[in-house]
């Protein structure tokens, strides 16, 4: 009897199923580490905005709505374009007391939320309180 080379159907499916579970497994988990790494990068381009607006309002004792007065474009967009960072005035507020930062998750390629940022230091992401991983 001759000795067999190579691996049989059988042998080469058990290691295709296999791979298909892990793959099942980190497809998921990789998607959900990059939309936590673009949400990191959303928050510090807001919260680099928001030093800029304290600078703004330390020399003008307000705050700026437009963004070009802070050396920024009209619209923010993060680096990876994941996000629109505009300024508002906060609800019920005067500008000298407060702005607003939202940014907003463009082409659905973020799909966790927006990220919303006052200067009284309040927090939201997708409507909740806080910016919780």
């Amino acid at each position: 009897m001759k000795k067999q080379n190579g691996f049989t159907l059988v042998e080469l499916m058990i290691v295709l199923v296999i791979i298909g579970i892990l793959a099942g497994f980190a497809v998921p988990s990789y998607q959900d580490s990059v939309m936590r790494g673009s949400r990191g990068e959303g928050m510090t381009a807001m919260l680099d905005i928001m030093r800029a607006q304290e600078d703004y309002f330390a020399n003008n004792y307000t705050y700026t709505v437009t963004l070009t007065d802070l050396n920024y474009s009209a619209t923010v967009v993060t680096d990876s374009d994941r996000y629109s960072i505009t300024a508002r005035k906060c609800t019920g507020e005067a500008l000298t007391a407060c702005v607003e930062l939202k940014a907003v998750a463009q082409n659905g390629q973020q799909t966790d939320g927006n990220l919303i940022l006052d200067s009284i230091g309040n927090r939201s992401r997708n409507g909740v309180s806080g910016w919780s991983k």
